[in-house]
């Protein structure tokens, strides 16, 4: 077996597609070497390289920077299955030929590669070998296109219920409002009631007062007059008559009613406390309702804006996420067109054989034949 011609610094494309390849799986790998590689052409050593895929599916297990990979061990004992066997210098010697350091996994199209003697330069260099680089570019630019083409779409939708999550919050902000207003004016006219009652409980108020004030006077001059001597019998009996006629009176009754007349008074003062009180917190509550209508109008227009906004880039993004979605297309139909994809279709479709209902078969029959078909027109 002829030693792997080593890596230089002009291989960096290259290993960079070699690098890529490692981290598609093992059916992948199997396919890209049966596509750029001649045995291809072989029927027979394709079948071994399928066999070897089905092998390596039995100890499938990815490595942390999730390459597609073998270990030493199970290399050996593929090669050995492959009648291809080796020493361990003699891999470790291949792979350190092509990346320059001594690894210790390789994946399934290095080890085919080194099985079947290729030069693998020329496999990763061919005109039939997927450009790598390029189809992560266009997987990864599809992804971004989605991503940015979701974002705007759901940018917008979220726009729309915002605005009318704010709609909704500036019909609650009018009803407060018109309801603060209603309230206003109630309280208002409550206090004008409250306050034009406590003045008539205050004008009562101050008759009482008057009037027991006036019985005060009266029996101080009444009193006056019975104790001054110069004044005439007549004048003074009569004085004294009418004093008796006062003091005979109850004034309890006068006092009480007063007494009464301030209890109403204080409760009407506290009434009309109550209703300004009532008119400020409606007032309050006015102008916060008014705040909130504000603030929701506001709301409601930028969110309106940011939905107009996302709908404008949307056309856009629609066509980067349809132009990235075309040009993978194009990386995977060129991959299904190839006779190492069809090799597999037919020993998928012969596997199905066996488990596959007469139905279905037919189907999975008719999907091989179109990418039969499609693949002899490309070519």
């Amino acid at each position: 077996m002829t030693a792997s011609p080593s890596a230089t610094a002009d291989d960096s494309p290259a290993l960079s597609k070699l690098k890529e390849l490692r981290r598609k799986s093992f059916r992948d790998q199997a396919i890209w070497f049966l596509n750029t590689s001649s045995v291809g052409e072989n029927p027979e050593k394709c079948e071994c390289v399928r066999r070897i895929e089905q092998k390596c599916l039995e100890v499938e297990k990815r490595s942390e920077s999730e390459e597609s990979v073998l270990d030493e061990f199970t290399a050996h004992r593929l090669l050995e299955y492959s009648d291809t066997p080796c020493t361990v210098p003699e891999l470790r010697n291949f792979i350190e030929g092509i990346h320059g350091n001594k690894k210790r996994r390789v994946s399934l199209a290095e080890l085919l590669i080194y099985a079947f003697d290729d030069d693998w330069k020329d496999l990763i260099n061919s005109s039939q070998c997927n450009d790598f680089i390029a189809e992560k570019h266009a997987t990864e630019d599809l992804e971004k296109a989605k991503m940015e083409l979701s974002r705007l779409m759901n940018a917008a939708k979220d726009g729309a219920q915002a605005a009318e999550d704010a709609r909704q919050s500036e019909v609650i902000a009018i009803q407060k409002e018109t309801e603060a207003v209603r309230a206003t004016d109630t309280a208002r006219r409550a206090e004008q009631c409250s306050r034009e009652l406590l003045e008539k409980e205050r004008e009562t108020w101050e008759a009482l007062d008057l009037q027991e004030e006036a019985t005060r006077k009266r029996k101080a001059d009444l009193e006056a007059i019975v104790a001054d001597s110069k004044n005439g019998i007549v004048t003074r009996n009569k004085a004294n008559a009418e004093l008796a006629i006062l003091l005979s009176e109850d004034p309890l009754q006068l006092r009480a009613a007063r007494i009464r007349q301030e209890t109403v008074m204080r409760k009407s003062a506290e009434a009309l406390a109550k209703c300004q009180e009532a008119v400020e917190h409606s007032q309050v509550t006015l102008q916060l309702a008014m705040i909130a209508r504000a603030e929701a109008i506001k709301r409601k227009e930028s969110a309106l804006a940011a939905e107009r906004s996302a709908e404008d880039l949307i056309p856009s993004a629609r066509i980067a996420f349809e132009q990235a979605s075309k040009a993978l297309q194009e990386f995977t139909e060129r991959q299904q067109n190839r006779r190492g994809t069809v090799f597999f279709l037919h020993a998928d479709l012969n596997e199905q054989r066996r488990f596959l209902p007469k139905s279905k078969f037919i189907i999975a029959q008719k999907c091989r034949d179109d990418t039969i078909e499609k693949s002899m027109s490309s070519s």
